[in-house]
């Protein structure tokens, strides 16, 4: 799988802030609404995904991939 590269400071910098309060907020959204959530992303710092999700029990795993690529 090929990775993107050539991120600026700033860029990680943002990526690191803004990711970490996303992944509590989407979390949180899951447990509260009893829904499923799945928050995803690229970390340029480590080079790796990294995310958050919540499955409600009794449901089934959404085909997500699917879904991506109809984005």
């Amino acid at each position: 799988m090929a990775h993107p590269t050539g991120h600026t400071k700033p860029q990680k910098e943002m990526a690191r802030k803004r990711t970490v309060s996303g992944m509590s907020k989407a979390k949180e959204t899951g447990v509260l609404c009893n829904t499923f959530i799945s928050y995803v992303f690229w970390n340029p710092t480590y080079k790796e995904l990294q995310g958050v999700a919540h499955l409600p029990a009794g449901m089934e795993m959404p085909d997500v991939n699917s879904f991506v690529r109809t984005l």
